[in-house]
């Protein structure tokens, strides 16, 4: 595959994709006072939606979301990376299978919503998982 092409998929693919950081107290890592040491684990969220408002709405697993003391920040993309400066989300939903996050977007015009290809589903199917074959969408892996 040609690495300009792989580099601009990659490009497309980071500004829809924020970073979530959470400082997590891990039970099997020691400290030295024998409690446990707090490590920063960072899992992607995928922009869903940007309203006129200003207002972005991500996805991302719950899993760290549902432990407790595992306070996150999130980072939106950025041309150069990632804002060094985080985003509060102004709401939190919390589903058994992902986590939904509604944030505020500032003068950003480098994030934009993905685009789902979702071909012949239908509503009252299940899609568990998605997967990035092309340019500027998500692909079921179930229809793959």
């Amino acid at each position: 595959m040609d690495r300009s092409l792989l580099k601009d998929q990659h490009e497309s693919v980071r500004k829809s994709t924020v970073r979530i950081s959470f400082k997590w107290r891990n039970p099997h890592s020691k400290g030295t006072r024998g409690g446990s040491k707090p490590v920063t684990v960072v899992l992607p969220g995928t922009i869903v939606s940007i309203k006129d408002d200003g207002s972005c709405v991500v996805i991302a697993d719950p899993t760290f979301f549902r432990q407790k003391n595992c306070p996150f920040v999130v980072n939106l993309p950025i041309a150069g990376g990632y804002d060094d400066v985080p985003v509060a989300p102004s709401k939190k939903f919390l589903e058994q299978e992902f986590c939904t996050l509604v944030l505020q977007v500032q003068a950003n015009d480098f994030v934009q919503p993905v685009t789902f290809e979702t071909g012949h589903v239908r509503i009252s199917e299940e899609v568990y998982a998605f997967m990035f074959p092309q340019r500027d969408f998500f692909t079921p892996t179930a229809y793959c």
